[in-house]
């Protein structure tokens, strides 16, 4: 009987959802609410951040998914995006 190949290892990849501040829009809560689905999967870990412009960095991920809106995240670096380590997706 052969052995299962794992092409990722047997560790699962991990993510980051990256959330605008807490405020009263419907940016805020359409983030919450896919983090709360995306968090269910058992095929990777997340974790969550709401970006404030304060933030010094966001770590090493496997993957980041950012709620991102030019409203809410107006002063996030787009460019420094495309350099963030992993794969990077928006919504």
């Amino acid at each position: 009987m052969q052995s299962q190949v794992h092409l990722t290892g047997d560790r699962k990849p991990r993510g980051l959802f990256v959330n605008t501040q807490k405020a009263s829009c419907s940016i805020y809560e359409s983030g919450q609410m896919v983090y709360q689905c995306l968090k269910l999967s058992e095929r990777y870990t997340l974790d969550y951040l709401e970006l404030d412009p304060k933030c010094g960095g966001l770590g090493s991920y496997d993957f980041y998914f950012f709620n991102y809106h030019h409203a809410t995240m107006s002063f996030l670096n787009t460019q420094s995006v495309h350099r963030l380590p992993g794969l990077t997706m928006t919504m």
